[in-house]
């Protein structure tokens, strides 16, 4: 609904109350039903103030003489009644008509002069009578009008007090809705505010969290990228492993055959002592010899599979004598011994193995370089960068490095 204000004391008019009749539009401007009745009041105030001063200068005409009021009866009147001894009278005769010539006798003439004297008496008596009245009515209507302008006044009075108290209330009114409508405001602007810092704490831990996700997301972007990148190496690891495990087997028979072999030479042997007590004599080891150097041998085995043995057999001595007599073993037509090769040296950790496990770092085989590289970390301390399922040419400059690294340390004295 619309809401217009009184363009006199400022208060609200809805629309319904200009529509109702009870506030009214005047030259444009809205005045509220309160304050067109005491306008109205006004007017009607003054208009019988002037009713009042009208009626207290009506006694005088307007050059100051006195006026004569207009009574019924009264001599000069339109209309009136001549009075006593003046116009057409009939004469009163008793008992005799008038005379030839119309003349009374002298006595009649008498009695007719003394009443015209009495009538002039009588309508001078009506005439003051009449001023009296007159004056009395204009007193009585000097004091009505002072009375009535008295009351209006005082009720003009009292209006204007009211309307001042209106005002003031009006005014106080007004200021309480202020100071509330400010009260409101200021608790308003408190809400809005901590809303808004609740609304940007809630936005900063959003912020956080979408930051966490994304990093999250990152990382698992990476470690997809990763294991993308490794997934040939693992199928090929697998495929390693097969074969490991159908190796394992072989040498698993074989190891069950020599295991029936040797019982069958050991029978013989029983036998052959039995029917020869003498023992013949054996060649004595030559002196300072290792207990392993049996299966340094074996390395030149035909056979793969004893060829690994022969390298996990020398590894489980955990002799860094060893490693000089398996290095060439790095370099084994068989990726097995390779890779066992490169694990049993890093285990060993003998630095005459840094060259050779280097120059396993560009083998043909991804798996062996990266056994050559976890090897050469455990044999140097060091953790150059280097990736094994990387191209050949960046492959080629990490391996270059770690040689630079190896002349350096050489020509320091780090490796001898």
């Amino acid at each position: 609904m619309k809401i217009h204000f009184c363009d006199l004391c400022n208060e609200s008019v809805p629309q319904g109350e200009l529509d109702a009749g009870r506030a009214f539009m005047r030259k444009g401007r809205v005045v509220c039903g309160k304050c067109d009745s005491l306008m109205t009041q006004r007017e009607e105030a003054a208009a019988v103030a002037a009713t009042s001063a009208g009626f207290g200068s009506m006694g005088t005409a307007a050059s100051g003489a006195p006026v004569t009021p207009v009574v019924s009866g009264a001599p000069g009147a339109p209309g009136a009644t001549p009075p006593l001894g003046e116009g057409p009278l009939t004469p009163f005769f008793t008992g005799a008509t008038p005379g030839a010539g119309g003349h009374a006798p002298a006595a009649h003439h008498h009695s007719h002069h003394s009443m015209r004297s009495r009538g002039s008496g009588g309508g001078v008596a009506v005439g003051l009578v009449a001023i009296g009245l007159t004056a009395c009515a204009s007193y009585w209507l000097l004091e009505r009008s002072d009375k009535v302008a008295s009351d209006v006044s005082a009720r003009l009075t009292r209006i204007e007090s009211e309307q001042r108290a209106a005002d003031q209330r009006a005014m106080e009114r007004s200021t309480e809705q202020r100071g509330e409508i400010l009260g409101l405001q200021e608790r308003l602007e408190k809400q809005l505010e901590i809303q808004h810092r609740a609304l940007e704490a809630k936005l900063e831990e959003a912020q956080s969290k979408h930051s966490s996700a994304v990093t999250a997301v990152d990382d698992l972007r990476r470690m997809l990228a990763e294991l993308k990148v490794l997934e040939p190496s693992v199928q090929r690891h697998e495929q390693e492993l097969g074969a490991s495990a159908l190796r394992f087997a072989q040498i698993e028979r074989r190891a069950n055959e020599l295991e029936t072999a040797l019982g069958g030479l050991g029978q013989k042997l029983e036998e052959g002592l039995k029917a020869s007590p003498t023992v013949p004599d054996v060649a004595p080891t030559p002196p300072g010899a290792p207990p392993w150097m049996g299966l340094v041998q074996q390395l030149e085995s035909v056979n793969s599979g004893d060829r690994w043995v022969a390298v996990q057999s020398l590894g489980e001595t955990r002799d860094p004598a060893v490693s000089e007599y398996i290095l060439p073993r790095l370099k084994d037509v068989d990726i097995f011994v390779r890779m066992v090769t490169a694990r049993v040296l890093g285990e060993l950790g003998s630095s005459k193995s840094v060259g050779a496990l280097i120059e396993a770092l560009g083998d043909n085989d991804a798996a062996v370089r990266e056994a050559a590289y976890v090897a050469l970390c455990a044999v140097t301390k060091k953790s150059l960068p280097f990736d094994p399922h990387q191209d050949a040419s960046e492959r080629a400059k990490k391996v270059k490095a770690w040689q630079e690294w190896w002349k350096k340390s050489q020509e320091e004295g780090m490796g001898q």
